[in-house]
Parts: C-alpha cells; sequence; structure tokens
C-alpha cells in the first residue's frame, strides 16, 4: 500500500493539499476587515482583489508544495521495494546482415534510479531517420566510449546488407591513432568484405593528391586558407589571409593551365622562389603556344626498350622517334645518357584561347602586382603559407604519399608501379563500396594530420553531393513507400530501376585529430552527423577520436545513453550487454 501511494506521489501531494486548503479557507478565511486592506480597496480596488485571490491560492498551493517535499524525501530515502526485480530475458538482437532497414541499436533500458536491470528490458534503436540529425557522445578516459559504442556501432554500419554488393555501405575513416583503423578492418574481414578497404598511410602503396579534383583555383586556395585559419588562427588584419590566398589562387591557377597537374609541393616551391615562378611562366607560354616533342634517333630507340611505355611515334621523314615531353621521359633520357632533341610544333589549332586568357591574366598579376610589392612585405606573405606547405618538404614520405608526380596517375607510365598506386576518386569507391581510411597518427604531426584528414574530408563530401546532382530517379511501379509516426519522421524506399549511386548507402567515420584547447583534458567529445544526399542514400560523419559511454542524439525523442547507468531524461540506456544476450 505504501509503495502504491509513494509511486503515485504527486497525485497524493494534490489530494493532501486540496483538502488541506479547503480547512484553511474555513479556518483562516481571508481578513477583510482589516484597515489596511480596506483602505487599499478603496483606492486600488484591482490590487485588492489581487490579494485576495493570491491568499486563496496559497492556502492551497502551500500544502502542495510541503506534501511533495515530504513525500518525495519517503520515495527517495525510506521506499525499499520488498521482492527483488527479476531480469527479464531481452527481446532478441536482430542481425545487421538481416535488417531490410538501416537502423543502429544504441544499447539496453536499465532502471531509471538505479543501475540495476528493469524489469521490462528492451533495445533501444536509433532509426535512419535519426542518423541524419546527430549524435554527440561523452566519456572520461577510460570509460569504454570506443568499445562501448564506436566498435558495435561502425559494426552494424558495416554489416548493413554486406551480402549485397548494390546496398553495402561505403566510406571514409578518418583516424589519427591508428587503432581503430584496425578494428574496423577487422569488421570488414569478419563480413567478408576484406576487399573493401583501403587505407592511406605513410607507408602504404596509396598516393592521394589534396588538390588533383575539379575545383577551380580560387576554392583550392580558400581551402587551403581555411585551414591555416583553423590550425593556427585567424589573425585580425584580413590583409594578410587575402594575400597568401590570392598568391595560392594563382600558383594553382598556372600549374592547370600549363601542366594541369599541381601539388602542394608545387606551390610550396613557386611561393618561395619568385625565379621558378616566372621561369614556368615563360615555359607555360611555350607550352600553349606549341607543342613540345623529345625527339631520339632510330638507333638510340631500338637500343633502350624501356623508351616504349612513352609512346614514341615513328618519324620516318626525320629519321627518329618523338614523344611529347613530359618530366618523366627527360628523367630517364637523362639517366640512361641517351642524346635527344627538342622539337616544337606550332600550328592555330593547336593553341588553347582559353588557356591563353587565363596565363595572361597570372601574367598581370605577377608583373603589374606581386613584383611590384616590396621584398619586406612580400617574404611576409610568403612566411605566412609557408609555415603550412613546408610540412610537405621536411619529411619525403609526407611528399611521396601527399605531393605524388603527375605520372602516377598515367596508366601508362604508371604501369609498374613505380610511383605508387592513385587513389581513386571518391566516387568510384563509394560506387563500389569501399572503406577508404586514412590512418595518419597524430604524433607524427598534428597540425598536418587534420589538414590531410579535412580536406580528404571534403573530397568524400564533394564527390557525394556531385553524384546526387548527377543521379535522377526513375520512376517505376513499384515506387517509393512511406511510413510516418507521431513525430513525423519518414523514410522512402527508391525504385527497383534506380541507379547505384541513389540506392548506396555510404557513410563517413571521422575521429578528430585533435581535442580543442578548449574542452576538458579528462573528456573526450564526439559529434556524428548524417546527411542525405540523394533519396533513399544517407551519409554518416562520425566524429571523434573515440566512442564514449554517453550518448546524445538530436532527433525526436531525445536520448542519452549511459553505460553506468544513470538517470537521463527519465530513463537509462546502458550499452554493456547483459549476460546471456547478444552484444550489439
Amino acid at each position: 500500500m505504501m509503495q502504491r501511494i509513494l509511486a503515485s506521489k504527486n497525485l497524493t501531494a494534490f489530494i493532501l493539499a486540496c483538502a488541506t486548503g479547503l480547512i484553511l479557507l474555513f479556518r483562516c478565511p481571508f481578513p477583510a476587515d482589516d484597515l489596511l486592506l480596506r483602505l487599499i480597496a478603496l483606492r486600488e480596488p484591482f490590487i485588492w482583489e489581487g490579494i485576495r485571490y493570491g491568499y486563496t491560492l496559497f492556502l492551497f498551493t502551500t500544502p502542495y508544495i510541503l506534501f511533495s517535499l515530504v513525500l518525495s524525501g519517503l520515495y527517495v530515502f525510506a521506499l525499499r521495494p520488498r521482492k527483488k526485480v527479476k531480469a527479464v530475458a531481452l527481446p532478441e538482437y536482430s542481425d545487421p546482415n538481416q535488417r531490410d532497414r538501416l537502423f543502429i541499436t544504441l544499447g539496453e533500458v536499465h532502471d531509471p534510479r538505479k543501475p540495476l536491470p528493469n524489469d521490462q528490458p528492451y533495445w533501444v534503436n536509433l532509426p535512419e531517420r535519426g542518423l541524419f540529425t546527430g549524435i554527440a557522445i561523452f566519456g572520461a578516459l577510460g570509460s569504454g566510449k570506443t568499445s562501448g559504442c564506436m566498435y558495435p556501432y561502425a559494426e552494424q554500419l558495416v554489416a548493413y546488407r554486406s551480402r549485397s554488393p548494390e546496398h553495402r555501405i561505403g566510406g571514409l575513416v578518418l583516424e589519427v591513432k591508428g587503432d581503430f583503423c584496425r578494428k574496423v578492418r577487422t569488421i570488414l574481414e569478419a563480413h567478408d568484405r576484406a576487399n573493401d578497404y583501403v587505407e592511406v598511410n605513410l607507408n602504404a602503396d596509396y598516393r592521394y593528391n589534396p588538390l588533383y579534383n575539379d575545383m577551380d583555383a580560387y576554392a583550392l586556395a580558400y581551402n587551403i586558407a581555411s585551414l591555416l585559419n583553423n590550425l593556427f588562427g585567424k589573425g585580425k588584419e584580413p590583409f594578410w589571409q587575402q594575400a597568401y590566398t590570392n598568391l595560392v589562387k594563382f600558383i594553382i591557377q598556372l600549374h592547370k593551365v600549363a601542366y594541369d597537374y599541381v601539388t602542394l609541393f608545387d606551390v610550396y616551391e613557386c611561393a618561395i622562389n619568385p625565379e621558378l615562378l616566372e621561369k614556368k611562366i615563360h615555359e607555360a607560354e611555350q607550352l600553349l603556344q606549341g607543342r613540345h616533342y623529345f625527339a631520339v634517333s632510330d638507333a638510340l630507340f631500338r637500343a633502350h626498350a624501356e623508351l616504349e611505355r612513352f609512346h614514341f611515334a615513328a618519324d620516318e621523314a626525320a629519321r627518329c622517334h618523338k614523344a611529347v615531353q613530359s618530366a618523366a621521359l627527360e628523367e630517364v633520357l637523362k639517366a640512361r645518357d641517351i642524346d635527344y632533341e627538342c622539337q616544337v610544333e606550332t600550328s592555330p589549332g593547336l593553341i588553347d584561347p582559353l588557356r591563353l586568357e587565363i596565363l595572361e591574366g597570372v601574367k598581370r598579376w605577377f608583373y603589374h602586382d606581386w613584383r611590384r610589392i616590396e621584398n619586406k612585405l612580400r617574404t611576409s606573405i610568403v612566411e605566412g603559407i609557408s609555415v603550412f606547405l613546408s610540412l610537405f618538404d621536411d619529411n619525403p614520405m609526407v611528399k611521396r604519399t601527399f605531393c605524388p608526380p603527375k605520372e602516377c596517375y598515367d596508366p601508362n607510365l604508371n604501369a609498374d608501379g613505380r610511383y605508387g598506386r592513385p587513389l581513386p576518386p571518391f566516387a568510384e569507391l563509394v560506387e563500389a563500396g569501399k572503406v577508404c581510411a586514412l590512418n595518419f597518427p597524430v604524433a607524427l604531426n598534428p597540425g598536418l594530420a587534420r589538414a590531410i584528414g579535412v580536406m580528404m574530408k571534403l573530397d568524400f563530401q564533394r564527390a557525394l553531393l556531385t553524384a546526387s546532382r548527377r543521379s535522377r530517379p526513375i520512376r517505376s511501379s513499384t515506387s517509393a513507400r512511406c511510413s510516418s509516426s507521431a513525430t513525423n519522421t519518414s523514410t522512402s524506399l527508391l525504385p527497383e530501376r534506380t541507379s547505384r549511386t541513389e540506392m548506396r548507402s555510404s557513410s563517413l567515420y571521422r575521429v578528430n585529430p585533435s581535442v580543442s584547447p578548449s574542452s576538458p583534458p579528462k573528456a573526450s567529445v564526439h559529434c556524428a552527423r548524417l546527411c542525405r544526399v540523394k533519396p533513399g542514400g544517407p551519409c554518416f560523419k562520425l566524429s571523434g577520436p573515440r566512442s564514449s559511454s554517453l550518448c546524445r542524439t538530436n532527433s525526436r525523442p531525445r536520448s542519452r545513453v549511459n553505460c553506468a547507468g544513470r538517470r537521463t531524461n527519465g530513463r537509462s540506456i546502458t550499452t554493456f550487454p547483459r549476460a546471456g544476450t547478444t552484444p550489439a
């Protein structure tokens, strides 16, 4: 009986307060005959009415507050349940491989007051719609963030329809410690997806050039300037950022016009060496005004079989073989001590007027803007950008991995893999369901790890957005099916004839390269966001060096996961499974 009364303490306090208020209303009525109150009633009748109604209201509200405090104290300190709650077996955990819809099992609901099993436990699932809002994971060091959240959540995403090549989830993993990448690889191998793992690190064969994409020069320069602001802070004077952004933009533009290729090392080399920059401008003029060849005599060509991979063409009239000029060919000719001749073919049809106009703009900037700046000021501008770009010069392994030569992307010149394996475009990786991982330990270089991770993430997101703009759903008789709930959430299924790019669910796991200076030193903060980029194609984005014991979602209704079983928003959820249950 007492347990039932205390369990409904709010209703009990209301009934007792009503009874007490009625008694007080008749025992202690409002003192209307008081002289002061009568004077107030004559001068300010509205104030008098407010005092009278307030007096009557307090006769009921004051007892309610007192009874609530007493009953709450008894509920917290005096209530002792006589019988122990027997733990009921959890419902069967759904295998991610067998799920027909995408969701993540966060954990098990526990007792709202104590870290004890609930009498009716159940799994808390975060549906696909909830994954589009965001997940924030908090937890102190050693609280089980990785083992309790990140590993099981990653496994559920990777295992979703893993046996279907057209529906399996691909994505990007940005890791700075190394252990999470190894775990993701183990998870992929456990689900027969070992071939879907692609890792980029300083010792791997893959090469990644952050500037090798279809973005224009200003967009690339602005991204580099934004990275500098994040790494070193933004100054009060905007001149310096604008100046080195302009410098990087024109250097990138020059290389794209002349060579159709640029690396961060090329930008750094031209920024610190004005003579080299001017020399490349002259080379660009010569390249755009005609086609340059290296000519080798027939006898020398037949004597060196390694020249065949450069696609030499026979010139019977001149009794020689010639190939298009390239740095790799020139390197081979000089290394083998082969006599060659430079030839230029000029033709009005070979001149691209658009490229010439861009080159003229670069020349105007160099001769009428950059050269007119004082040397001290020009040196200050260069130092503002070289502090970051020099990271790709002082470490040969970083330069080799992230600044590969142009020949690396030529399947003929790089047939033997001497320049490394170029990382395929992210659009192809997503289409093939690959999971690309950047394993760059933060201990080597925190700033560089963060910069490379951000640039790779931007390339990945741009590939998804570009694919969503190109894709168009094909209407079919098996059209979309929508289901709605009280929270107005809906999930749409695509037609059967929809393209693979639209049907694929792409995931991005991002691990923060570093913890911001303002964050607590004893805790780790993680954020996750899933943004829809195409119908039916979710894109996951997990942030944080590790997972956590406390998970908060922005979906409705909001919930928190607490491995310790604490009370959060009226209920407690734990990611630690009990004995006899299948772990998530």
